[in-house]
């Protein structure tokens, strides 16, 4: 498997990170960047040198940082056949291998994720937590609720027919939206995986 695009999303706030972040992406890896931006280019300090700014607006009544971590999720679909990694705006990246020689013998039609343990490591203590209990685990705790051990998201990997195919199921993306709201399931795992999670409920 090989990425051909990046895909970022940022607010005006944080977009003084998309103009090293393309440079590197583009000259030190190969890989061609995009960025939803959510304002105004002419606010900012962007520059397209080294890669795509596409201008985007708020759905004014809904939430703006869903909207803005979603639609990464929401945006490869614009190309199927393209190979896409999410980005996050401000993480760069420390080597080439990692996002190259790493994945080359993935298959083609392969869905990737390079930091399966960067939420599980720190809140369960080990690698495989997404794997064993799912992203919506919730135990209480006082009443208080630990969220489980979901994907970072940044760093997932596959063809932009892939993204739609999971994530897209036939809704707009102001559908796709308001069902993330409305349903309060902001992870990707299964839930109620595992017997033991009802009872954590209890």
């Amino acid at each position: 498997m090989k990425i051909d695009k990046i895909v970022f999303s940022t607010s005006e706030e944080y977009s003084g990170f998309w103009n090293l972040q393309s440079k590197i992406w583009k000259k030190a890896l190969g890989i061609e960047p995009v960025c939803l931006l959510y304002g105004k280019k002419e606010n900012t300090n962007m520059t397209e040198e080294y890669g795509t700014i596409i201008e985007r607006e708020f759905i004014e009544d809904l939430p703006k940082v869903i909207q803005i971590t979603w639609s990464k999720y929401d945006f490869p679909k614009t190309e199927p056949d393209t190979t896409w990694i999410l980005g996050d705006i401000d993480m760069l990246p420390l080597q080439k291998y990692y996002f190259t020689e790493n994945i080359k013998d993935a298959p083609e039609d392969s869905y990737l994720h390079l930091n399966l343990a960067g939420i599980s490591l720190p809140r369960r203590g080990t690698l495989d937590a997404f794997l064993t209990e799912g992203s919506e685990v919730q135990a209480r705790d006082k009443g208080s609720f630990n969220t489980g051990a979901d994907l970072a998201g940044h760093y997932h990997v596959s063809k932009g027919k892939n993204f739609k195919k999971i994530f897209n199921l036939g809704r707009s993306y102001r559908e796709q939206i308001e069902h993330i709201t409305s349903s309060h399931r902001y992870g990707l795992g299964p839930q109620d995986k595992h017997q033991n999670q009802k009872e954590l409920m209890k």
